[in-house]
This record gives C-alpha cells, structure tokens and sequence, in this order.
C-alpha cells in the first residue's frame, strides 16, 4: 500500500515521533509542517520557532548589515528588497 504525506502524517508512528507539527499562522489559524528529522532518547529539543513572513525580516538584517535607510527604502520602493504586508 502507498501512502499519501497526508495519510503518513496521521499515523500512530508519526504522532509517536512528533513527525508533524502544528504551528500559528499569526492570523488567527495554524498550519502543519514537518517535525523534527530525528529524536534521541536522553535528549529534549527545543520546539522551533514560529516560520517568518516572506521578506518579513529583510529590513533588519539589513541594517544589521549597515546599509543606509535611504538605500533600504529605495529598494521597498523600486519593489526591489521583498516585504511582506505583515511587517508595514
């Protein structure tokens, strides 16, 4: 028998190893997306953070990077440096 990726996910052995996880979707929703690739017995991992909008984190890095406001904003404006509406 063959599986779908949705019919695996629902399995018993996919909730034993935490093989899917559901995450906000910062509307109000959530969604569901792979798990953790592995598990030790003696280990604890940390739940990852929530996934960023597209574009979401661009301005900071950035100017993390020390690029100029005036540049960043030329490129927002040219439609240039992607940003996602969530972040406006």
């Amino acid at each position: 028998m063959i599986r779908t990726t949705k019919d695996l996910a629902e399995t018993e052995w996919a909730r034993y190893w935490n093989a899917v996880r559901e995450v906000p979707d910062r509307a109000g929703g959530t969604y569901r997306l792979p798990g953790h690739p592995w598990r030790f017995s003696d280990a604890t991992l940390d739940e990852t953070s929530v996934p960023r909008f597209r574009g979401e984190d661009n301005v900071t890095v950035l100017r993390e990077l020390g690029v100029a406001e005036a540049e960043i904003q030329r490129a927002i404006d040219a439609g240039i440096l992607l940003r996602d509406s969530a972040t406006r």
